[in-house]
């Protein structure tokens, strides 16, 4: 639904905007002055503006110099002025104005039309915007993937090395106890290390094993199990296994892994308890929703898995970086952060896609869609 913001000083025309607006299905906020509207806007982006040019504490011009300071990029807008003022028409549409507007009697009546006509437009921009994200999103990813893959290389050839050194050391120095324990401490690290550089590999794409016929829901049923176990006792939960078609070619040791990392991340976000739910469907992604994906996938037949929490959520910030290794918004006792990165190393490898939306007090749901086996 398009909202619109109306930045006008006349409490009577403002009313009147906001109930014609409102009855053609428009979401409206009205601001009277520009100060009042740039603090607004800090918090809040509406898909267009309608301001009026001659505010209380400054002009058009102004507002709109002054919001392009704060924002990249602003939203589209309107100008409303009073008649005969082309130059100042001229003036805005120079700086990004989509239409002019005179304040006379016909104001009222010809706004919505000139919103109407200006939709399309919005709604294009909108589109344009989520597909530069999203290969912006995809370009940065596969930038991590290979350096995650050059780190892991290179770790791997130094704890070769003193992993081997370490166990020929042990092998000769059987009599010395003091030296066997350090000795220990250090095979025990470096294999702990060797685990992580392991999950390095899977986040860079590499490391994939022969793929073999998988049952999805037999494996959530499985994984469940094991939540409830490890997880908080206040945490329910549910697993809705609708799908008709639930196997897929893959790698049983990799999935599973990602469904119990989900799992574990949804009860870090529930302290005080909730529900965690596991569900699948089958669906069809056509040839435009594919093209549309920052991952490379083909047009077909998917098992879409739902990994939904009742939990905190996730702010938008913090949303843009899940899926980077090492990044979490948790302590360093309390883990690593590459739980969430290998997820997503893990569904690329299986030619799929994962998704989340959250919303900060509304929970938050991971969506993975796997190609089904032929």
């Amino acid at each position: 639904m398009i909202s619109v913001l109306i930045i006008e000083d006349d409490a009577e025309i403002c009313e009147l905007l906001m109930e014609q607006l409102t009855r053609c299905n428009y979401l409206t906020v009205c601001r009277s002055c520009g100060s009042d509207a740039l603090h607004w806007l800090e918090t809040n982006t509406p898909s267009l503006m309608v301001l009026n040019y001659s505010l209380p504490d400054m002009n058009g011009k102004e507002f709109i110099t002054q919001l392009r300071e704060t924002h990249e990029l602003i939203p589209p807008f309107i100008i409303a002025a009073e008649q005969g003022n082309e130059k100042i028409a001229v003036e805005m549409m120079k700086l990004g104005a989509k239409d002019y507007i005179t304040r006379d009697r016909a104001f009222l009546d010809l706004l919505p039309e000139v919103i109407k006509h200006i939709e399309k437009e919005i709604s294009s921009e909108g589109k344009l915007k989520l597909a530069r994200e999203q290969l912006w999103q995809s370009r940065k990813m596969e930038a991590i993937a290979k350096l995650a893959r050059r780190m892991a290389h290179d770790f791997n050839n130094i704890l070769t090395g003193i992993l081997g050194a370490s166990c020929v050391l042990q092998k000769r120095m059987t009599e010395d106890k003091e030296a066997q324990d350090f000795l220990k401490i250090i095979i025990e690290s470096s294999e702990r290390a060797a685990d992580l550089t392991a999950k390095l590999l899977v986040f860079g794409g590499e490391g994939e094993s022969p793929a073999t016929p998988v049952d999805l829901h037999q494996m959530i049923t499985d994984t469940a199990a094991l939540l409830e176990r490890r997880i908080s006792k206040k945490i329910s939960i549910q697993c809705e296994c609708n799908a008709i078609q639930q196997t897929i070619p893959g790698d049983c040791t990799l999935l599973q892994s990602a469904l119990l990392n989900m799992g574990i991340n949804a009860d870090q976000a529930m302290d005080s308890g909730g529900t965690l739910t596991y569900a699948t469907q089958n669906i069809f992604l056509d040839e435009t929703l594919c093209n549309e994906s920052s991952f490379d996938i083909k047009p077909g037949t998917y098992l879409q898995i739902t990994v939904r929490d009742t939990g905190t959520g996730i702010t938008p910030e913090n949303l843009r970086k899940i899926f980077v290794p090492f990044y979490t918004t948790r302590t360093e006792s309390e883990g690593r952060g590459l739980g969430l990165s290998t997820v997503y190393g893990t569904v690329k490898q299986h030619h799929g896609s994962i998704t989340v939306q959250s919303k900060v007090g509304s929970g938050t749901s991971f969506y993975v869609h796997l190609p089904i086996a032929e």
